[in-house]
């Protein structure tokens, strides 16, 4: 179900000058090139449960992890000196 909707949400951008402006100028930015933007839905469609999960154990793993815990505080001030 995601792969059909991001697709769509890739395509339907391109309807818009000011959305494809922004979407060209952040690609270009990064390196990427026109034509590679292009090719966005087809790398889309190309993309497999068997990729993605290839994918997801190689990177998410606990090593990799960062874990945060809020807490409270009585005194806000002493919050933000502590930051």
């Amino acid at each position: 179900r995601a792969k059909p909707r991001l697709v769509a949400e890739t395509v339907y951008s391109s309807d818009s000058q000011s959305s494809l402006a922004r979407i060209y100028g952040s690609a270009l930015a990064i390196g990427e090139s026109i034509e590679e933007v292009r090719r966005w839905p087809s790398d889309i469609e190309g993309v497999t449960q068997a990729r993605l999960a290839a994918v997801a154990e190689r990177y998410l793993v606990p090593a990799r992890s960062v874990t945060g815990y809020l807490t409270k505080t009585r005194d806000p001030d002493a919050a933000i000196a502590a930051a």
